[in-house]
C-alpha cells in the first residue's frame, strides 16, 4: 500500500484535499469521510487538513505494515494488540521517508514473511527525528481519528450490544495512552536555536544576489533581477514565502507606496494547484522609493516579457509568465546554498528572522520603550497584538541584550587587583 496527498482545484476556486491509494489513484475511503465530516467542517486551512492527512497516513501505513484491518478488529470490538501504539508513537518521531522506506522493506519482504513478522525498527534503523512539535501534531491528529472511527462503530453498536463496552473502552484506553504520550519540550536546548543573518553576511548576501555580480548563480536576467527583488523582500518586510508569492500586482499602490498582505483562501483567479496563502493577519506594509523604483522596473520590464504574465495578476513570475509556486521559492534558495560557499543554510524563513534582528536594532538606536517596539513588531509580521510569537524571532537581540547586561553587571563588582606572580 501507498498513500500520498493530492490536492484538486474545483471551479470554484476551493481546494480540496484528499488521501489516494497511489495504485488506483482514488481517494481512501475512511479517511477522505473523516475529513469531509470532521476537517472540513471546523473550516480548517488546506494546509492544516494537510498536515492532518500527512499524519494518518503514518497510522494507515503502520496498519499496513502490520496486517491490521482495523474494521475487522472494532466489528469485534477491540482495536489494539500489545505493543501496537507503542509502534505508533515510535513511528511518529520519525521523518515520513524513513517511514515510507519501511514501507518499501515490508513489500518487498513480502513474499518471505507475512507483514506481521517483519521487524518494523531494525537495529540499523536512522536516528533522524521529526521535532516535538511534529510529533505532538501528528499524534493529535492520529488521536483524534482513531476515536473518530471507533465512534462511529459504536453508533452501528446499541448499548446492549454484546462489543459495545469493550469498543468504548478501548477507545478511551487508546484515546488517554496517544494523549498522555505526546512529548513535552523542555526549552532547554536554546543554545542553537535559529538566528538571523548577522550584518556580515547580510552584506555577503547582497552582493551576490546582485544581478550584476559576474558570480551569481542564476542563469538568465528574468531570474536574477525576480530572485533578488524577492530576496530583498523577504529581508527588509518580513514577510513569509506563501505571502510574497500571494503578492499581486494590484496589492502593490504606487500612490501611497505600500504593499497589501492579504489572505485569499481559495481564489478562482489562481491558477496553483498548492496556493500560497498568508498564514497570519493581513497588513499593509509601508514601501521606500527604492523598493518602488525596483518593483517598477520588474514589473513593466522582467515580467512583462514573459509571454503567460498577462493571464493572472500575480506579481512574481516563472520563466514563461506562469505564477511562480512555493517549491520554485524554495528552489531559488537551494540553488543559492548549492553554488555560493558564502553560506551554508538560506531560506526564506531565515530572512523573517534577519529582519525581526534588524527591527530590533532599530528600535534599540531610537530608544524605542519597550511596549511600543511589541506593538510595532506585532503589526508589521502579522500577529496579533497580544501574540507571544515575537520571543521566537529575537533570539539574536535577546542574546546581544543578556550579554551587555551581564557584562555591565561584572564590571560594577568591586574586584581584587589581580597581581602578576
Amino acid at each position: 500500500m501507498t498513500l500520498a496527498v493530492r490536492v484538486v482545484k474545483f471551479t470554484t476556486g476551493e481546494r480540496f484535499v484528499h488521501l489516494i491509494e497511489t495504485e488506483t489513484l482514488l481517494p481512501h475511503f475512511e479517511s477522505t469521510t473523516y475529513n469531509l465530516a470532521m476537517l472540513r467542517g471546523r473550516r480548517l486551512a488546506t494546509n492544516s487538513i494537510a498536515q492532518a492527512l500527512r499524519a494518518i497516513k503514518i497510522f494507515l501505513l503502520l496498519c499496513y505494515m502490520r496486517g491490521i484491518s482495523l474494521s475487522t478488529r472494532m466489528q469485534k470490538g477491540f482495536l489494539f494488540q500489545a505493543g501496537e501504539l507503542d509502534e505508533l508513537l515510535r513511528l511518529c518521531r520519525k521523518p515520513m521517508v524513513d517511514i515510507e522506506s519501511m514501507v518499501l522493506a515490508s513489500r518487498l519482504g513480502a513474499g518471505a514473511s507475512s507483514p506481521k513478522r517483519l521487524k518494523l525498527f531494525p537495529s540499523s534503523k536512522s536516528e533522524a527525528e521529526v521535532s516535538t512539535n511534529w510529533i505532538v501534531n501528528r499524534i493529535i491528529y492520529i488521536r483524534d481519528y482513531i476515536d473518530w472511527l471507533a465512534n462511529t462503530q459504536c453508533g452501528r453498536f446499541t448499548p446492549q450490544h454484546e462489543h459495545y463496552q469493550s469498543l468504548t473502552e478501548q477507545r478511551d484506553s487508546a484515546y488517554k495512552k496517544l494523549t498522555e504520550s505526546m512529548p513535552v519540550s523542555k526549552g532547554r536546548n536554546v543554545v542553537n536555536q535559529r538566528i538571523g543573518l548577522d550584518e556580515e553576511q547580510q552584506a555577503v548576501l547582497w552582493r551576490v544576489i546582485d544581478p550584476a555580480y559576474p558570480r551569481n548563480v542564476w542563469v538568465g536576467h528574468h531570474c536574477r533581477v525576480r530572485n533578488e527583488l524577492m530576496i530583498r523582500m523577504f529581508t527588509k518586510l518580513g514577510i513569509r514565502r506563501g505571502e510574497l508569492a500571494g503578492i499581486s500586482v494590484r496589492d502593490i499602490d504606487f500612490r501611497t507606496r505600500t504593499v497589501l498582505i492579504r489572505r485569499r483562501a481559495d481564489d478562482k483567479a489562481d491558477p496553483r494547484i498548492d496556493q500560497p496563502n498568508a498564514k497570519t493577519r493581513d497588513r499593509i506594509l509601508p514601501l521606500s522609493d527604492n523598493f518602488l523604483q525596483r518593483i517598477h522596473r520588474y514589473v513593466i520590464g522582467e515580467r512583462k516579457s514573459q509571454a503567460k504574465a498577462h493571464t493572472h495578476p500575480f506579481l512574481f513570475v516563472a520563466n514563461g509568465g506562469r505564477p511562480l509556486g512555493l517549491r520554485a521559492v524554495n528552489k531559488v534558495f537551494e540553488v543559492l546554498v548549492e553554488r555560493c560557499d558564502e553560506f551554508e543554510e538560506l531560506f526564506p524563513h531565515l530572512l523573517r528572522h534577519t529582519f525581526n534582528d534588524n527591527l530590533s536594532t532599530n528600535m534599540d538606536a531610537n530608544n524605542t520603550p519597550e511596549a511600543e517596539e511589541q506593538k510595532v513588531r506585532s503589526e508589521m509580521n502579522g500577529w496579533s497584538p497580544t501574540s507571544s510569537s515575537a520571543a521566537r524571532y529575537t533570539k539574536r537581540t535577546t542574546q546581544r541584550r543578556a550579554n551587555k547586561a551581564s557584562l555591565e553587571l561584572q564590571e560594577s563588582q568591586p574586584v581584587k587587583p589581580i597581581n602578576d606572580e
